[in-house]
C-alpha cells in the first residue's frame, strides 16, 4: 500500500511540474523550485543522519537514506 501511494505521489508531482513552469516568470519559478529542493534535501539529510526521522519505504533504499520523492518533488508544492 505504501509503495502504491509513493508511486501515485510521484506521478502527481511530475504532472504538476508541467503547470508550475508556465508563464513569464519561468526563470524565477525554476530558481525558487531548485533552491527549495536543495535546502529541503540538506535539512532532511541532517534530520535522517541524527536519527530524528526514519523513512521505512523510499525509492532506492540502498543508495539514499532520505526520501527523494518527498524532498525534491512533493515538498516543493
Amino acid at each position: 500500500m505504501e509503495k502504491k501511494l509513493l508511486n501515485l505521489l510521484n506521478v502527481l508531482c511530475i504532472v504538476a511540474l508541467t503547470f508550475l513552469f508556465r508563464g513569464s516568470k519561468m526563470r524565477e519559478n525554476l530558481l525558487v523550485f531548485f533552491s527549495k529542493g536543495v535546502l529541503a534535501t540538506l535539512i532532511d539529510a541532517y534530520a535522517v543522519g541524527s536519527q530524528r526521522i526514519f523513512y521505512p519505504v523510499r525509492p532506492f533504499p540502498k543508495v539514499f537514506k532520505t526520501n527523494l520523492i518527498y524532498d525534491i518533488l512533493f515538498f516543493q508544492f
